[in-house]
Order: structure tokens, then C-alpha cells, then sequence
């Protein structure tokens, strides 16, 4: 199926700062906050509750396989029954169950409140993305989203030394009660945004899944199978070698991220998706095979660099490409369904490169890894191509 082309161009002068792009920016960014500052404190309040470690997992597990399941379902509702209701909900949502962390007894409690939380996050997310790709200008799209997701970056560079802080100096319930009152706070800013009328989709029988938007999918989940590699297991190759904080890269890719972002949505505007996917895909791939062949800090942060290079480049390149493939009442859906093959990709990479672990060693993954990136560059540039 052809991807529908557009023009990089607009005839009518409309602004992308404006004050409803910017009221979404920081709420997207309290939002992250909040979920990044709880994110690396959830093993340890699962351990501190009995969990064994080697079932840590399931804690993250849960809330991607809720995430997943959610986003097509999200997508067809916020196509049919508007954008602002359902990202008011799902913002209120994430702080109620990231304030109920900090009460739960047992494990199976603790399980329950991710599900919902995993839920509630598809939701937010799934909203947020299709509100932004309504608001921002055309011809600015890859530029806009750019700038959007450098809301979620930030918070990524700073929320979790800040969780892992408090958790020393104050306890989990300290944690979590930030993380709700963040969330809280992008809620009351999500109220103030104007979000744009768009014809809604007709109610009725419709697909879950956006069919036009299956190229920047597909590639979406290569690219972040190759990513489960990384948030999950670097850790764990880094203590092998030595290495007891693995954090600089961290720091190096957020960086990296921030630079890059407004950067290859500028080019994505001006020159298309090709120039800007096929290097961030390519920059993966590097970094990939770099973390095979390091041993050592200096080669992790020269690999951080190239990974964030590569992501800065190609996930707004590839929800831009998304959203400008359908009509404006088919967003939700293409998100919904972009979004589901990324959150699969990082669940389904952490499970299946974890067996490989166990087969051939760190190295051996990494590789893995860097193939699944490649195979996505060329699926890329097959289909593409090919409707050009």
C-alpha cells in the first residue's frame, strides 16, 4: 500500500509557537517527568515487596503489554468521539494510579495498578501525539513534533537521578506523590489547550488498525526491538565489564536527542523522510555495533551519541510521515497504531534479546540488535521507494 504524499509546502503563513503548542509542550513534559522520575524506583519497591529478581520484569512487562493492547482502541475513539475528553481522562488517570504505588501491599496489588497505569498511558500518549499532529502547521510538521518530543527528552535526562534521589532521602511515597502531583499539573495545563475541531470519523465498524500508516510501523518496531536491547540490558552488560555507572551514556544520548530533534525535523520539512530515516537508521545501527565491540566507558558513550542521533532523527520523522499519510480524522487511528508497534517493539526486544543473552553473550545480542535495525532501513527503502 502506497503511502499518500504530500506537499512540503504551505501557502498560508501559520505559526507553530503558539500558545496552545506550547501549553501542550509543557504538559507533555510534566507528564514525562513524572513517569521517568517513577520509572527506575518501580524494581525496587517490587523487590522491597518480595518480588524475585528474576521476575522484576513482569513489572514493566505488564504496563507495555497494557500500553499495547490500548493505543488501536485509543486511536478509533479519539477519531470518533474527539481528542480532548480522552486526554483530560487519561492525564487524570496516570496521576491516580502513580499516587496509588506508594499503597500497595503486596505484589498482585502492585501488578494491578501498572496494568491500569499502562492503560491510562496509552491513552495519554496516544491523544497527546494526534492533538500535536492537528495543531502544528503542514509544511512545519517534522519541525513541530521535533520540538514536542524534546518535552519528553528533557524529562528523560533529569526525572530518574531525581526519582532515585528522593528514594534515598525520603522513601517511595515521596516518589510517587511527586510523580502524581507533576502529572496533576499537566492535567490543569491540558485544560487551557485549544484543542483544534476536526471532522470526526463516522461512528460505526472501523478498522483498529490504520493500514496506510503500516510502513512507518513496521519500521517503528524494528527500530525500538533494537531499543529493548539497550534500556534493558546495558545495565547488566556494563557491570560485566567493570563499569558500576553506566549513567554518562544516559546523559550522552539525552543530549544527543535534544540537538537532534529540531534539527531533522527541519530537514524532514524541507528535504522529506528519506534523507532523515536513512541516517538515524544507520546512526542505530553504529551504535549497535559499537556496544557489541566496547569494553570499555569510552566506546558506551561514543555509542550514546549515535543512538541518540538516531532516534532524535527518525521517531518524529516517522510520526510525521504517519500523520500526514491520512486525512485529518484518520490521526488517531495512524497513531494509535504507530505507537502500538513501537511499545511492542521494546517489549517483545527486551523478552526475545534476553534469550539470546543466554545463547551467545552480550556481544551476540547487540548484533542481533543492529540487524533488526537494519532490516527496518531496508524495509524502509523498498516500499518507500517504491511509491515515490
Amino acid at each position: 500500500m502506497a503511502l499518500r504524499q504530500e506537499t512540503f509546502q504551505d501557502t498560508k503563513p501559520v505559526p507553530l509557537w503558539t500558545r496552545d503548542f506550547v501549553l501542550i509542550c509543557l504538559a507533555n513534559g510534566l507528564m514525562f517527568a513524572g513517569f521517568q522520575m517513577a520509572m527506575p524506583t518501580l524494581s525496587l519497591f517490587a523487590e522491597q515487596l518480595g518480588v524475585e529478581e528474576r521476575l522484576v520484569g513482569l513489572v514493566t512487562g505488564v504496563f507495555t503489554i497494557a500500553a499495547v493492547t490500548v493505543r488501536p482502541f485509543v486511536g478509533r475513539a479519539l477519531d470518533q468521539r474527539g481528542r480532548r475528553g480522552l486526554y483530560l481522562a487519561g492525564l487524570l488517570g496516570c496521576a491516580a494510579f502513580a499516587l496509588a504505588y506508594q499503597w500497595a501491599p503486596v505484589v498482585w496489588m502492585l501488578l494491578l495498578l501498572r496494568l491500569g497505569h499502562g492503560l491510562n498511558w496509552g491513552l495519554t500518549g496516544t491523544a497527546a501525539g494526534t492533538i500535536v499532529a492537528d495543531m502544528v502547521p503542514a509544511h512545519r510538521r517534522g519541525e513541530g513534533i521535533g520540538y514536542f518530543g524534546m518535552s519528553a527528552t528533557l524529562a528523560m535526562a533529569i526525572g530518574p537521578a531525581i526519582g532515585l534521589g528522593l528514594v534515598i532521602s525520603h522513601g517511595f511515597a515521596a516518589v510517587y506523590t511527586l510523580s502524581a502531583a507533576l502529572t496533576l499539573m499537566a492535567l490543569v495545563l491540558a485544560w487551557h489547550i485549544r484543542v483544534p475541531q476536526v471532522e470526526r470519523r463516522p461512528q460505526g465498524k472501523t478498522p483498529l488498525f490504520e493500514g496506510a500508516v503500516w510502513l512507518p510501523a513496521v519500521v517503528s518496531f524494528f527500530l525500538t526491538l533494537s531499543y529493548g536491547a539497550v534500556v534493558t540490558y546495558l545495565p547488566l552488560h556494563a557491570k560485566e565489564l567493570g563499569i558500576t555507572n553506566i549513567g554518562p551514556f544516559y546523559t550522552v544520548y539525552a543530549i544527543t536527542l535534544l540537538v537532534v530533534r529540531p534539527i531533522s525535523g527541519i530537514l524532514f520539512d524541507r528535504r522529506g523522510p528519506v534523507l532523515v530515516v536513512t541516517t538515524g537508521m544507520l546512526a542505530v545501527v553504529v551504535s549497535l555495533l559499537i556496544m557489541a565491540g566496547t569494553g570499555g566507558m569510552g566506546g558506551f558513550l561514543v555509542a550514546g551519541f549515535f543512538n541518540g542521533i538516531g532516534f532524535g532523527a527518525v521517531q518524529p520523522s516517522l510520526m510525521a510521515l504517519a500523520v500526514k499519510s491520512v486525512p485529518a480524522n484518520r490521526r488517531g487511528a495512524a497513531n494509535g497504531t504507530l505507537f502500538g508497534a513501537f511499545d511492542l517493539g521494546i517489549g517483545l526486544g527486551a523478552v526475545l534479546l534476553g534469550l539470546v543473552v543466554g545463547l551467545a553473550g552480550y556481544t551476540g545480542m547487540y548484533l542481533v540488535a543492529a540487524i533488526s535495525a537494519a532490516l527496518g532501513l531496508v524495509l524502509f527503502h523498498r516500499y518507500y521507494d517504491a511509491s515515490l
